[in-house]
């Protein structure tokens, strides 16, 4: 494809079409199958041939094959989490002091490293994907860039938020000032109900991880690591994402985030004890895959699923939910969210 330059020189345009023998244009990301969902947001995703977690929805990770350009979403496992190392490897930049306190407060404490005159922290409820902005408004380029990376799905995942130009600080994260309200004109396309969050209840999540970034007068400088985030710790229920302060389910909350029994414990409903791990655990000072968020099903908390097989279903079982998201375990079936 011959790429064209553009140069305005005294006020004339000129267009400039250069041969084959050129550089061709940087590639943009494409989905050949792309599905709309409510997560709670409406966007669109690309859950069989997904880049990053900007392609699945909320509740999900891509699984990649080693050496794939492309995956599939899928449930969090032991093998499959969100990285603590996200931020360092997603802006390319060194680490900053950063730790999660939970003995007295539950809070992010920081300092800002030197050069650096703001520290933003963020609370995500899914995988921060990094890509670097193509030229055309709302698309990306298929290989991204430090320099130019961007959280491409900050209004989807991030719950809360804070920047400081203090030298050190601590991110509150039983303070509702600090909830993350998105942008209207991604908010005004919820699906319309009577159910709070739209139609398919508040969006599942994967995991909770609290981390901040530090900028100088120009760029993104440094960053701490993820510290996973334990709701039943007396955090604030930012953007009303659980049924409610301690992630109990009721009758009246169907399809919001429930803090799901420990692994082992007969009354989670469908949920297959071998996709679990012990709280004790660890990766790299990351917990496996505890704790475990379900989804309100009546008064009970459903685990999550996108096939049967992790309801305790057959290895090949296709159950999937609404719109390519996230359903809930009934029995040994996949059930969809409606």
């Amino acid at each position: 494809m011959a790429t064209v330059h553009r140069a305005n020189i005294t006020g004339v345009v000129t267009v400039l079409l250069l041969g084959a023998c050129s550089a061709q244009q940087p590639e943009v990301l494409q989905c050949g199958a792309p599905e709309n969902i409510f997560d709670p947001f409406k966007r669109k995703i690309c859950p069989s041939a997904c880049t990053d977690a900007l392609d699945c929805p909320r509740g999900t990770l891509c699984a990649k094959p080693e050496g794939i350009r492309v995956g599939t979403c899928e449930l969090g496992s032991s093998d499959l989490q969100i990285s603590r190392t996200a931020l360092l490897e997603g802006f390319g930049v060194r680490e900053m002091s950063g730790k999660l306190e939970t003995t007295e407060a539950l809070e992010f404490t920081w300092k800002r490293p030197d050069g650096a005159r703001f520290v933003q922290c963020a609370l995500f409820a899914c995988t921060p994907a990094f890509r670097s902005p193509a030229e055309e408004e709302g698309t990306w380029l298929a290989e991204a860039e430090a320099a130019t990376a961007q959280i491409a799905n900050y209004e989807y995942c991030v719950i809360a938020d804070k920047l400081s130009s203090e030298p050190e600080g601590a991110f509150n994260l039983r303070d509702p000032d600090v909830e993350y309200r998105p942008p209207r004109d991604i908010t005004d396309t919820t699906k319309k109900s009577g159910i709070r969050c739209g139609q398919y209840g508040c969006a599942p999540i994967d995991d909770l991880r609290v981390g901040c970034w530090a900028y100088d007068d120009t760029r993104i400088v440094a960053a701490t690591r993820l510290s996973s985030v334990d709701f039943t710790l007396g955090m604030y229920n930012y953007r009303d994402v659980f049924a409610n302060a301690g992630g109990q389910c009721a009758a009246g909350d169907p399809f919001r985030v429930c803090v799901l029994p420990p692994s082992g414990d007969d009354s989670t409903t469908g949920a297959d004890d071998s996709t679990t791990s012990d709280a004790s655990s660890t990766t790299d000072g990351a917990p496996l895959y505890d704790p475990i968020y379900g989804i309100c099903k009546g008064d009970e908390c459903a685990a999550p699923c996108v096939h049967d097989s992790e309801c305790g279903g057959p290895p090949d079982g296709d159950g999937q939910s609404v719109d390519g998201g996230v359903g809930y375990c009934a029995g040994t079936t996949c059930q969809k969210l409606q």
